[in-house]
């Protein structure tokens, strides 16, 4: 169950642009992808054997607690089964684009695990919390 707190630069200047300065920033589908390491800090989207990111993901409204923002996963979200190895999976970032594209918000596993063969990888609802604040 991940966490995601931390937004990446990229979007703190789009928001910032956006709030600030008048800059129009569209929102993007979110699309949540599994890595092995930090995605701002050199880590490797986990990639082929039967992975893609994430898709029609949905959240719940936010709510205020203990001075922070925070919103949820409100479905399932489902990768997999894996056709072969994909490795240790630590992290996951919600990108903007179904391959490449920028990281908006990623956070560590709180328990990481080595998906092998067959393997699905899955968030259940309230698995993913998004905090801001």
């Amino acid at each position: 169950m991940p966490t995601v707190d931390a937004m990446s630069p990229y979007l703190e200047a789009a928001l910032l642009n956006h709030v600030f300065r008048g800059t129009q920033y569209t929102s993007p589908t979110p699309r949540v992808a599994l890595f092995n390491g930090d995605p701002l800090n050199g880590g490797v989207e986990i990639s082929g054997g039967g992975y893609s990111r994430a898709t029609g993901i949905t959240f719940t409204t936010p709510v205020v607690n203990g001075g922070k923002s925070i919103i949820e996963n409100t479905e399932e979200i489902a990768f997999g089964p894996a056709n072969n190895d994909w490795g240790l999976v630590n992290y996951v970032a919600i990108m903007d684009a179904s391959s490449g594209g920028n990281v908006l918000i990623r956070g560590q596993l709180t328990n990481p695990r080595t998906i092998l063969a067959d393997d699905p990888a899955r968030f259940l609802p309230g698995d993913m919390k998004i905090r801001l604040g």
